[in-house]
């Protein structure tokens, strides 16, 4: 595997850390993140939807880099990296959903399924960057 592929993917793998850390701290400040009598951390949850989408697109650049680079060098994530790209594009669509009709509450529940979803594929990405390591004959009749 490529040095700079490896980079990429832990740095892509940081951007979607800083993605699902700022969407927790929206979701906390937002209305759904208890019941009316809830006492809330005082942050902006608006400004914070914001601050939330930006390392979300960055995310979704970096992942069509590693689909490129996948696709050019026949790498093993490249078939994890469209997956991943597949759910951060619906991830973000219902983001985009969500945030311009009111945060419906099923949408907001999807968003964060898909983010646990999105979080999943990209630890797969990370994953199939290792080789896999040949089982000795011993081994594989032992298992």
């Amino acid at each position: 595997m490529p040095l700079g592929y490896a980079i990429l993917a832990h740095v892509t793998t940081l951007f979607m850390a800083i993605t699902i850390f700022v969407g927790v701290l929206t979701t906390g400040a937002g209305p759904h993140s208890g019941d009316e009598n809830v006492v809330r951390d005082g942050f902006d949850a608006t400004l914070l939807s914001h601050i939330h989408a930006w390392p979300g697109y960055i995310s979704f650049a970096l992942v069509v880099a590693l689909i490129v680079w996948a696709a050019i060098g026949r790498l093993r994530p490249l078939r994890w990296s469209i997956a991943l790209l597949a759910v951060l594009v619906v991830q973000i669509a219902v983001g985009v959903y969500q945030a311009r009709n009111g945060l419906p509450p099923v949408a907001v529940g999807v968003h964060m399924v898909l983010a646990s979803l999105t979080a999943a594929a990209m630890t797969v990405v990370i994953l199939r960057l290792k080789q896999p390591v040949a089982r000795d004959d011993a081994e594989s009749r032992a298992a």
